[in-house]
Formats: structure tokens, C-alpha cells, sequence
């Protein structure tokens, strides 16, 4: 089977070319962007170092062009997921944004392949130029989906600030891509950069190999009842800000949380409380942090409900007379107090 006419230079090296030789030249340049990815060049305005693979991928488009080329970026991006080695090892280099540009560079610089600007020097450096564009402009984009990868580069168990949790996600779940949450290492100084740790893409030190796992911060609230009514603050301070929630907030780190919420009651309702009980413990993302919820059943022990830091004001509220609530976590725990009450028929 032949191909179609072609100016690019595998078509100058085999004229005479059939599937096989198509698919020996597909396989050939994959698995050699996948040796050009160990070497990596670190780069000060991003996390991302620039690799061997960017100028494999640019070679790639412009002797194989746009078909061929295309075809040889996704069987490389194929054999990473697979679990083979070929993905750039450098710390923040592992990707998927940028991955995706390599086909687009790919396509770009063999479009300009096939019409012949590979011929001569001027012509090809605006082809790779533009391919190097398609790399840097999908690159940096951060996609806000779950993705499926092979975790084909597991790090060493060293440096790391706590143990990893697994989450009870299946098999091959890839964390969303981020940006280096932590910009530079509190051990060393050092300016850290994106890293694949497992399933999921942290901040970690290139220099002393600290990672910095993103954990859920703690909240308490306090759900302290008084004949059928919950004693609720509203908010002046964002998130929420002039909406109605339960007294709390987050958990000190050296704090445990049955305290941290006994202080909140007293810096925000001006109350002494005491813990009766652990409510539901809800997990909620905010914008990009994770929380770990913990309700707590409170006994008003002390003090008059007045409004303190970061409140406005203060009030009781039955379960059919609940104000706007500012998060939906303590709509959930209201809920359930409300169904508590009315088949208690305290309301």
C-alpha cells in the first residue's frame, strides 16, 4: 500500500514507502522522544523544564509530517500510559498539558512539512517556531477534569511531609494538574516545581526531594440547641459574608478540635461550650482546598450569645424559620437537627 505524495523528508529518504515503513518511522520517532524526555534543561518562569522531548516532538513533525507525525506523538503518549518509561522524569515535567501540545506541534510543524518548508533554514526555523508556540500555549493549561494516567514514574518514599492517602479512587485516577502551590521549599529555599507523586501532581523540591501533599484543612462547627433552636452567627467576613452559619472555624495545628471549637464559640458568640458529641464528618472542596468538616454537638455552658469577631450578629433559629445559609455543609447538618427536632416534636 502506498502513501500519498509527500515533501517532507522521510518521503525524500523512502520514496518508495508502504504501511509497514509508515508504521516502522511512527514507532522509531515515539520511542525516540521518549529517550530525548531524560534530559531536561530547568527554565526560571515555569515549573515545567524544557526537554529533549521538545526537540524530538519539532524533528518529529518535520521528517515525518503532519499525518505521520500526529500519529507518532499519540503512540508516545500511549506507551507513557501503558506504563513504559518515556515520560520525562525531570520534577514537574510529567505534563498532560503539555503532552497534548506535543501532538498539536507535531500537526503545526509537518502542516508546514508537507508544503515543503523543511527544504531550507529561514523556512524551517518558522515552522519549528511555530510548533514550539502549539507546545507553550497548551502547555500551561490546566485541565479541570479528572484524568486517566499509568503513574509510570513512582518516587521514592523520602522527604515527605505525611503519608499519602489513597482515597478509594479506582485504579488509575490522575489528579487534576496544578500549579506549584508551594513556590519555594521551607526546608531549603529552593524554588519548587510540579512533580507526578503516584496519582496525583504536587509541589516538590528539586533540590532536597521535599513534596508537598495537598491535605484537606479541619473546620469545627458548633450546633448548640436551646429549646428547639440553633444558635447561628452571620458572617462578616467572606466566604459568605451577610449569610447566616453555625459558630466555627478552622482547627490550629496545634490544637485538638474539640478545643479549637470551644475557642470559636467564645471568640465568635462571646459563649462557654462543651462538646457532647461528633456529628457526620463531611469532606467539601472550596474553590481549590479541600475541607474536612467537623460538626460538633455543643452543650452552652456559660455566657450570654453576643456577636464577636468576625460576626455581625447573632440569633436562635427554629428549624422551620432558618435563615440564607452561607455553605451548603452546615444546610446538611441544620437538616439533620430539623428532622431530630420535629420527630422529637420539640419545634
Amino acid at each position: 500500500m502506498r502513501t500519498a505524495p509527500s515533501a517532507t523528508l522521510a518521503r525524500h529518504w523512502i520514496p518508495e514507502r508502504s504501511l509497514l515503513s509508515d508504521a516502522g518511522l511512527v514507532l522509531a520517532f515515539s520511542l525516540f522522544t521518549g529517550l530525548m524526555a531524560h534530559i531536561a534543561i530547568p527554565l526560571p518562569f515555569t515549573p515545567v523544564p524544557i526537554t529533549g522531548q521538545t526537540f524530538a516532538v519539532l524533528l518529529c513533525g518535520a521528517v515525518l509530517g503532519a499525518r505521520l507525525g500526529t500519529a507518532s506523538m499519540l503512540a508516545y503518549i500511549t506507551e507513557g500510559l501503558l506504563g513504559l518509561p518515556v515520560f520525562a522524569v525531570a520534577p514537574g515535567a510529567a505534563s498532560y498539558g503539555y503532552l497534548a501540545g506535543f501532538v498539536v506541534a507535531a500537526f503545526v510543524v509537518g502542516w508546514f512539512a508537507d508544503r515543503g518548508w523543511t527544504r531550507d533554514l529561514p523556512h524551517t526555523v518558522v515552522a519549528m517556531i511555530a510548533g514550539e508556540i502549539a507546545i507553550y500555549v497548551f502547555g500551561p493549561v490546566r485541565a479541570g477534569v479528572e484524568r486517566l494516567g499509568a503513574g509510570a514514574f513512582p518516587l521514592p518514599d523520602r522527604g515527605r511531609d505525611q503519608a499519602r492517602g489513597g482515597g478509594g479512587r479506582a485504579a488509575g485516577w490522575m489528579a487534576p494538574e496544578s500549579f506549584a502551590v508551594i513556590a519555594y521549599c521551607s526546608t531549603c529555599g529552593s524554588r519548587t516545581a510540579t512533580r507526578q507523586v503516584g496519582n496525583q501532581l504536587l509541589s516538590a523540591c528539586p533540590d532536597c526531594d521535599r513534596i508537598f501533599f495537598r491535605n484537606p484543612k479541619v473546620v469545627v462547627t458548633a450546633l448548640i440547641e436551646d429549646q428547639g433552636r440553633a444558635l447561628l452567627v452571620l458572617r462578616d467576613i467572606e466566604p459568605g459574608r451577610g449569610l447566616w452559619g453555625l459558630p466555627g472555624g478552622f482547627v490550629d495545628w496545634d490544637e485538638h478540635p474539640e478545643v479549637a471549637m470551644v475557642r470559636e464559640c467564645r471568640e465568635e458568640v462571646q459563649v462557654t461550650v462543651e462538646p457532647v458529641e461528633l456529628l457526620a464528618v463531611q469532606h467539601v472542596v472550596h474553590e481549590d482546598e479541600g475541607i474536612v468538616v467537623l460538626p460538633y454537638r455543643a452543650r452552652l455552658v456559660g455566657g450570654e450569645p453576643a456577636a464577636g469577631d468576625e460576626v455581625q450578629e447573632v440569633g436562635w433559629f427554629r428549624p422551620d424559620r432558618l435563615p440564607p445559609l452561607a455553605f451548603a455543609s452546615h444546610r446538611t447538618i441544620l437538616q439533620h437537627w430539623s428532622r431530630e427536632v420535629l420527630a422529637r416534636g420539640a419545634a
